[in-house]
């Protein structure tokens, strides 16, 4: 998104990233409910921080008892796009 809207670079804090992976995780938290046996939750976000992705998914993947599948960053240097990530948590044992 950065390299669209150069003026994120400028507006965005770090503290910003610590306050959006917050909200990131109590939006996992709210879909576990969802979640039916063998079910799985995409998380996807358009960043390529670690604190509010792959260090994200982990630590909630193993505070939850769930498996972390595959996940893909996407670098805005290595793809000519905009940054992102996703990642497939899944109960374990499925």
């Amino acid at each position: 998104m950065i390299r669209r809207r150069v003026d994120v670079r400028w507006r965005l804090q770090p503290s910003d990233i610590d306050d959006l992976a917050a909200i990131q995780t109590e939006i996992l938290t709210n879909a576990l409910p969802c979640l039916k046996p063998g079910g799985r939750i995409v998380y996807s976000t358009c960043s390529i921080e670690d604190t509010e992705n792959t260090d994200l998914v982990k630590a909630f993947a193993e505070t939850h008892g769930l498996k972390l599948g595959k996940s893909v960053r996407i670098l805005p240097t290595e793809h000519g796009t905009d940054g992102a990530f996703a990642a497939v948590l899944k109960v374990a044992g499925t």
